[in-house]
């Protein structure tokens, strides 16, 4: 996948969010009892979405990124 700059830093963006909205998610469900399961999930999810944001954000040199995800699972991020 390639995104130019302005669609990179909107990514960067939303996944911040997500990865907030996780984080959110985590410390409200670690005090449900039962649901320290979930908590830990959700931590993991944060965790990701804020690694990959920080990661897009920091390949960004001001023309984008390209993302391409491999069959295997593998991610590789590089700037265009």
């Amino acid at each position: 996948m390639q995104y130019n700059d302005s669609e990179t830093k909107e990514l960067v963006n939303i996944l911040t969010s997500y990865g907030n909205k996780w984080a959110l998610a985590a410390a409200i469900s670690a005090f449900v009892p039962g649901g320290q399961e979930v908590a830990i999930a959700a931590a993991i999810m944060s965790y990701g979405n804020y690694e990959l944001a920080r990661e897009i954000g920091y390949q960004n040199k001001g023309r984008g990124v390209n993302i391409d995800i491999a069959w295997v699972g593998t991610i590789s991020i590089y700037g265009r």
